[in-house]
């Protein structure tokens, strides 16, 4: 069975309060979803990057997975968050399907 890969636009900014909100909300899809999609958190892959490499860099290294992705996944406070409109902007320019936490019952 192919899993359909989402990829979670979460506000980071280099608070470890969202990577353990993006902890939590990968431990929830995973749990209620699991059977068919694959989440990925690029807060919790290239969070450690944030403070090592020039904000844009480190977003281009973003839209790369996100471009690999089948949909991406609005979580929380994202329009607060200039890398999620980012991400949002680029998901809406290449086609990627935009999802809600409502469509994933949270």
């Amino acid at each position: 069975m192919d899993k359909k890969l989402i990829y979670i636009a979460h506000p980071f900014g280099g608070d470890d309060v969202n990577v353990k909100a993006c902890e939590d909300l990968v431990r929830k899809l995973t749990t209620n979803c699991n059977n068919s999609y694959v989440f990925i958190s690029p807060v919790l892959n290239f969070g450690h990057m944030y403070v090592n490499v020039d904000y844009i860099d480190g977003v281009n290294v973003c839209l790369d997975l996100l471009n690999a992705c089948d949909g991406l996944l609005l979580a929380n406070a994202w329009q607060t968050s200039r890398g999620c409109m980012a991400e949002y902007a680029f998901a809406r320019a290449k086609g990627i399907t935009i999802f809600s936490l409502k469509d994933f019952n949270l």
